[in-house]
């Protein structure tokens, strides 16, 4: 007696869309470029599957307004939401007023928030700031600025070479490296957080500043007190005599 084998249909592999996907997905139902029985073959999902992302459309849309991150699967309330909530309106706020919002900032607001909600067992860690921050799709954006490479190899070549032409008749008690920097003590952060794609704007910065000076001597003196003396009042000083 022969035996009939049956034939068992490979099971087809279903795939969980993220939120991303799933409003590129009413994007295209909404501009009616695609059925919804194309789209369940274009993303590999049951016709049942599209009908829940429809039936779901307002939570879904809401999540993209609150710019929350995209790449997640699935809506997961959080144990301290509130504060995350509470956070969200404290950034909007700053934002539309063009505040330059850091990190210590915003755990400061959410402290605050703690206190005024009477939360126990929260701590605002950097690990919540960061998970805060990818949740929102928050990144650091600066407002100027670029990275100057030096030439290293010149300036080696330069210190075997020329340096000790220059040094060359001075004691070593009486031989200086140094450098100046203005210190800008009412100036601004130049980055702050935001909005992943959005763009920020610098506003004029205060030039109200002190300058210091650094320095290091070639040999070590004990007991010594070193005075700097500015030896001209112009606004970029080009001298200054060291006594000791």
């Amino acid at each position: 007696m022969s035996q009939r084998t049956k034939r068992v249909a490979p099971s087809r592999k279903l795939k969980t869309l993220s939120i991303g996907s799933k409003i590129e997905l009413l994007d295209a139902l909404m501009s009616k470029k695609r059925t919804r029985k194309e789209l369940a073959a274009q993303y590999g999902n049951a016709l049942s599957t599209i009908s829940r992302i429809v039936k779901n459309k307002k939570e879904i849309q809401a999540h993209q307004l609150k710019n929350l991150d995209a790449s997640k699967q699935r809506f997961c309330k959080r144990r301290f939401d509130m504060i995350d909530r509470a956070v969200d309106v404290w950034f909007m706020q700053m934002k539309s007023k063009s505040a330059v919002i850091t990190g210590p900032m915003i755990l400061e607001a959410a402290r605050t928030f703690v206190q005024k909600l009477k939360i126990v067992n929260f701590s605002a860690s950097t690990g919540w700031l960061d998970g805060w921050k990818k949740r929102r799709n928050i990144v650091c954006l600066k407002f100027h600025g670029e990275k100057a490479d030096a030439d290293n190899e010149s300036g080696i070549e330069w210190s075997k070479n020329a340096l000790p032409c220059l040094l060359g008749g001075y004691e070593a008690r009486n031989i200086f490296k140094v450098d100046e920097s203005g210190l800008f003590y009412k100036a601004l952060p130049n980055h702050m957080l935001a909005v992943k794609g959005s763009s920020v704007c610098g506003g004029k910065t205060v030039k109200n500043h002190l300058i210091v000076v650094f320095f290091a001597i070639w040999t070590v003196l004990k007991n010594t007190f070193m005075e700097a003396t500015l030896l001209s009042q112009r606004r970029c000083p080009f001298a200054i005599l060291f006594q000791y």
